[in-house]
């Protein structure tokens, strides 16, 4: 029940955030055809001004008008400020309640909530990278609770794990993992959405990529890959993921000392 309480919550918060941020798009609309119109008078303004072609009733009228169009513009920025804190207090809110799930459901075989992330040192929106990404979740299958954070060199987000065989994800991901470097058939659906993925991490590296217990890095000199055990991921869940991909390939052999995978011969083949 508790996970069930998760997603639904999430459903509502990401229905308010999608809403907030609709809000916010239209604000900013509304804002720069104000802010056009304002220019408009004050270029018209001007023209008058120039050719001294306008009484003073005509200016007096003008500048009621560019008031008005200030007192506009001001409230919009209040609406807007508004909606930028609700965006904030809904985030949080869905954030703190998917972490307590994803500890909670961290040794769960049929429901489980986890975190997938992808970030590279360098911009990669513009790449195949990002659609790479979403396949392999899509064919794993992990489908999206909640987008945590995006932009162009990576996204981080909340996702489920449902499997109604009972599989353990740290099964299904090792198996995953193990058949990327070799040529034999496919052991389970996903590996060749996989082993696209980490090829272009490779590529377009450096970068980390963490999808539940599996830590993929891209160094400039290495690339490695391992699936970590419970305690491992809970460790890695209180430490964090650090900021670059040297320092999460030195974390990653520290984790999971003895049961990291080399790929970078196999990805630069």
């Amino acid at each position: 029940m508790e996970i069930l309480l998760a997603v639904a919550v999430a459903v509502v918060a990401v229905t308010g955030w999608f809403t907030s941020s609709t809000y916010r798009a239209k604000i900013r609309e509304h804002t720069a055809a104000l802010d056009q119109a304002s220019r408009r008078v004050a270029d018209a303004e001007r023209q008058l001004r120039e050719h001294a072609t306008v009484g003073e009733s005509a200016s007096r009228g003008l500048a009621e008008f560019r008031q008005q169009m200030e007192r506009q513009l001001a409230e919009v920025g209040r609406d807007l400020a508004r909606a930028n804190q609700q965006l904030k207090d809904v985030g949080g809110f869905v954030r703190a309640r998917l972490s307590q799930d994803m500890a909670s459901t961290r040794t769960a075989y049929a429901h489980r909530v986890l975190i997938a992330a992808l970030h590279t040192e360098r911009p990669t929106a513009a790449g195949r990278l990002p659609a790479l990404f979403t396949s392999f979740l899509q064919q794993l299958p992990a489908p999206e609770l909640f987008v945590d954070a995006a932009d162009a060199f990576g996204i981080r987000s909340y996702r489920i794990w449902d499997s109604p065989d009972g599989e353990l994800l740290e099964d299904r991901l090792s198996t995953l993992l193990r058949a990327c470097p070799d040529d034999a058939p496919e052991p389970v659906s996903g590996v060749a959405e996989l082993r696209a993925l980490l090829t272009a991490l490779y590529r377009t590296g450096p970068g980390t990529l963490q999808i539940g217990p599996l830590l993929a890095v891209r160094t400039r000199d290495s690339f490695t890959g391992a699936v970590l055990d419970v305690p491992q991921l809970s460790r890695l869940d209180r430490l964090g993921v650090p900021a670059t991909a040297t320092d999460s390939a030195a974390q990653l052999r520290d984790l999971a000392a003895g049961s990291v995978t080399d790929l970078g011969s196999w990805a630069q083949g």
